[in-house]
Parts: structure tokens; sequence; C-alpha cells
């Protein structure tokens, strides 16, 4: 829940989170467990951030119980945050006016959540630096995913199998905000399908969600949908709480509950169900060794690439590039909680353009 709560900046940051906490805070899950958790949660569709909370505390507990637990806890605290701004958002009668100074702190949360997803890859390649074939793969790894992000779980499955060959036969070398009367059933399967069958980061659901309910069946206008998946962006936890904003707007809260549960049921089946599977007949497998050895350098190479095309998007001028350097040297050498670091920089920045404003 305490992750729920701060994981501000989408789904990678999230798994940065999680990864610092599970691995080098509490040292509950070694590292190789971890990226074996988030490399099947990738091969999964549905929202991958959910599913990693979820197998986790599947893992620690060993019961399902855990498990369930774990993944309510940590979409609890925006799906609270996202009622709550959908009814002032439905009373307002408009969210798309933001104040300049709020824009400061969401930029500020939005740098934190990029340093937080460099820390995190620095602490998950230190174990390979000097392995040639780790960086060629994770190069390989981050300019596919780059340049075709939808495709990332492919990319990993692909260089999985390309090591196993590799290893095997040597075949090559690497050193509106009147409520509609929508049906809830239609509402339900219209989430459970982008839950259930859109691979990557829960960031790939949203165009499913956007041609469904804006062009498909016209539920919301297309100034609505970006209203909806700013206040996901806004709040902490996963990206996909956007669908339960949309059916809080479209049909109440009842339409709330029927979203969320439509989003994330698919993501609970595939972590406590078919994951489990998955990891122990591939842990009997002999190719597992070879597979993981490519796999590994493919995740964090992925994660980059993400990396890399948020800052991009977020990053507009000199001023934000420095302040993002000077986040970032402050984690990998004061080493302050991690979960501090997104609302201590959104509120650093704030604290600037209210200086800014009076001087």
């Amino acid at each position: 829940m305490r992750l729920g709560s701060v994981s501000f900046g989408g789904p990678i940051a999230s798994i940065a989170l999680f990864q610092n906490a599970v691995c080098e805070k509490n040292k509950w899950l070694a590292a190789n467990e971890f990226q074996e958790i988030y490399t099947l949660c990738k091969i999964f569709p549905g929202p991958v951030a959910t599913e990693i909370a979820i197998a986790i505390g599947r893992k620690l507990s060993g019961r399902w119980i855990g498990g369930i637990i774990s993944g309510l806890c940590f979409i609890l605290p925006s799906w609270i945050m996202v009622i709550l701004l959908g009814y002032a958002y439905i009373r307002g009668g408009s969210g798309s006016t933001t104040d300049a100074k709020l824009s400061f702190f969401l930029k500020g949360l939005q740098i934190g959540a990029l340093t937080v997803i460099a820390a995190s890859l620095v602490n998950m390649a230190k174990p390979h630096w000097q392995s040639a074939l780790f960086w060629g793969v994770g190069i390989v790894a981050a300019l596919a995913t780059f340049f075709h992000p939808t495709y990332e779980p492919v990319f990993i499955i692909l260089l999985g199998v390309l090591g196993v060959i590799y290893s095997r036969q040597k075949i090559f070398r690497l050193s509106a905000f009147g409520f509609t009367l929508l049906p809830l059933k239609t509402l339900f399967l219209t989430c459970f399908k982008s839950g259930a069958f859109v691979f990557g980061t829960g960031l790939a659901i949203v165009p499913v969600l956007e041609s469904d309910f804006v062009q498909k069946y016209h539920w919301v206008t297309h100034a609505q949908f970006m209203d909806a998946l700013a206040v996901g962006q806004l709040t902490p936890g996963p990206v996909t709480i956007t669908a339960t904003f949309l059916g809080l707007i479209t049909q109440g809260l009842p339409g709330a509950f029927v979203a969320t549960l439509g989003i994330y049921l698919p993501a609970f089946v595939y972590a406590l169900l078919l994951l489990p599977l998955l990891a122990s007949w591939i842990r009997r497998s002999s190719w597992v060794q070879p597979f993981y050895a490519w796999v590994t350098p493919a995740v964090i190479g992925g994660i980059a690439a993400s990396g890399v095309a948020l800052s991009q998007s977020m990053i507009s001028n000199p001023f934000e590039t420095i302040w993002l350097i000077g986040m970032l040297s402050i984690q990998l050498w004061k080493k302050p909680p991690t979960w501090l670091i997104i609302p201590g920089s959104g509120a650093g920045l704030f604290l600037v353009s209210l200086l800014k404003h009076y001087l």
C-alpha cells in the first residue's frame, strides 16, 4: 500500500520502486528472482506493475491470499484518489485547466520518476558490468523497444529463445458529465478485454480504451478521455486506474467498481494461476539458464528505452535537465528512501515555482 501511494510516474517507475523495496532494502527476493517475476509478467497481457505486485505477494506469503492482498493494496490508494478527483471533475464541469504552479509540481513528480528508473537500472546492471554479452543483448533490446515499444514482450521472448539456440548450437556469437445509460455488462467486457488481451505496460492499454470509449461507443469525448488519462498519470499506482475514472464519469460509482473489476481481474488470474505454473515449468527445463542469460539484459534494455522515451516527452528545457541530473545525483550518492524521491521532487519544483513567482 505504501508503494501504491507513492509510485508516481507510470509502470516503469512502479517496477523500479518494487525492485528497490523487495531486493535492495528488505532483501526478500534475490535480483534473479525479481527479474524472473518481471519477465514472466511481461509475457502475459494486462497491467504489468499490478501483476508484479500480485506475484510478489503470492511468492512471499506462499498463498493466493498474499497475492490478492498485495494486488488490492497496490491499487487501492490510486483508486481512492481517482474517485475523489472524479467527483471533483464532475462537479467542476471541467478538468482540463491546470494551474501553472500545479504544472511545476506535476513536472517535478515526472522528473522524480525518471530518477527512480535511472537509479534502478544502475542497480540492476551492476552485477553484469563486465559482460560483453550483457551489453550486446541489452543494447539490441533497448533499440528495438525504443523504435517499436508495443512489441517489447516479443523482443524479450525472442532474445531468450536466441540465448537457448546460442548455447546449444553456437549458430552465432555476440560477446460530459451526465451519466450515460450504458449497460454495466458492456462496460465490464470493454475493460476486461483491455486488461486481458493487450500486451505491454499499462500505457499500452490506453489506446485500446480510447478506441472503445471514444470512437466505438462514444461514451466520452476525446477531451474527457485525455482528462481521464491525466488523472491516471497524476495519481500514484497503476496508470490503468484511468479505467476507474472513465467508469465513474459514465456510470457513477457502480461504473467505477465495474470498470476497476474488469481492467484488473485478468491481472489477478494471470499472476495467481498461470504465472506459477509457467515458472515451475521453466525451472524444470534445461534451457532456463541460457534463456535468462539473454532475457535479463533484454529486460533492462527495454526499461532503459522506456526511460529515454519518457525523458524525451517530459524534459523540455535546460532547467528541467539540470533538475533531473541533480535528483539522480542525490539518489545515487545520498541514497534517500526511494519512495521519497518522486513526491520530494514534485514538492521541490513546486517551491521553485513559488520563489520564481514572488521574486
